[in-house]
């Protein structure tokens, strides 16, 4: 883990771009890279009755980490997005408690 999850962009997008953002986090946290997850994630945001199409939401799911370190990531990833046109983005973070956490391979 960290589990990324995006909306907002196509599935076929976050698959293009899914080594970047594997890549970012490698660099910002020293997380070994194979244990990075990249998930489309089919949401849509719903305001005031109206679908919202022009933003980016990134959540991310991770074992607890410092706030600079979110910090760091959340930078990293504003600046990708912005780079490829994007402006409207959202980032969160959610702390994964490893008691809470069962994986049967």
């Amino acid at each position: 883990m960290p589990f990324v999850k995006i909306s907002g962009i196509s599935k076929e997008k976050v698959i293009e771009i899914s080594e970047d953002l594997k890549n970012i986090i490698v660099k910002e946290t020293e997380t070994p890279k194979e244990r990075i997850r990249i998930f489309y994630d089919n949401v849509v945001e719903i305001f005031n009755q109206k679908e919202i199409n022009n933003r980016i939401i990134i959540d991310i799911q991770w074992l607890p980490r410092p706030k600079e370190m979110r910090e760091k990531v959340s930078q990293a990833y504003f600046s990708y997005f912005e780079n490829l046109g994007y402006k409207n983005i959202k980032i969160y973070f959610e702390d994964i408690n490893r008691e809470y956490y069962f994986v049967k391979n």
